[in-house]
């Protein structure tokens, strides 16, 4: 199975999250300490439909991937939304130990004038309040949060379900109408916009492509203090 991989913003983007990290004295490295460490927790926004990743850096400064700010804590816009490319298959033998080796990728950032006005806004109110996690659940608009091992498997589950459809010639309506899910129901699927599925959704999703969603039990890699 391919690994995971973080896309980033170009690092000469003057709004990406490469410079705005940087312009908050946070490295791509310590990002993705966080982003990878199964110890590590993700959230969903329910308004935006954007995961939050809270967690540690292996230099014990803790970081809010997904908006800007966090208490005392240094923080990182989006570490690229959780751009995740994987050819994972469902049903997978990895251990969590698995998830510690990132490649690193680059990409132009693509948003329209609205987008990177919402964006430029959440940055500022996340910087001015510097929420933390019990605050963000308790505004009501994220989703209860999942461990960062559970929103890895998660992600390569939904992805290769994807890649199936894809290969088959299926549109997100030829699933929808089989399956009975709404259509952009399937779509924030996908996108990972709707974090914590039912097993059912996702067998209904397996089912329409002649498939089934399997799970193991498998070793929990002991965490290195």
């Amino acid at each position: 199975m391919d690994d995971i991989h973080i896309v980033w913003d170009l690092e000469d983007g003057p709004d990406g999250n490469v410079q705005h990290i940087q312009d908050h004295d946070v490295t791509m490295d310590e990002v993705e300490d966080v982003l990878y460490d199964s110890a590590s927790v993700t959230s969903v926004s329910r308004s935006s439909g954007e995961p939050i990743s809270f967690g540690d850096t292996a230099s014990g400064r803790a970081v809010l991937g997904g908006c800007v700010g966090a208490r005392s804590r240094r923080s990182v816009d989006d570490a690229t939304h959780h751009g995740l490319r994987s050819a994972g298959a469902i049903g997978s033998e990895e251990t969590e130990e698995t998830m510690t080796s990132p490649t690193r990728i680059h990409r132009p950032r693509q948003q329209t004038a609205e987008q990177a006005a919402a964006e430029r806004a959440k940055r500022k109110r996340f910087q001015r309040e510097k929420p933390g996690l019990s605050e963000l659940l308790a505004s009501g608009d994220n989703s209860e949060p999942l461990s960062q091992a559970e929103y890895w498997d998660l992600r390569k589950a939904v992805l290769r379900l994807k890649q199936l459809r894809e290969a088959a010639g299926l549109s997100l309506a030829d699933v929808a109408e089989r399956t009975g899910i709404d259509r952009a129901a399937i779509c924030r699927l996908e996108n990972g916009q709707h974090q914590n599925p039912t097993i059912g959704t996702l067998n209904r999703y397996a089912d329409a492509l002649g498939k089934r969603v399997s799970f193991q039990v498998v070793d929990v890699a002991k965490r290195v203090n």
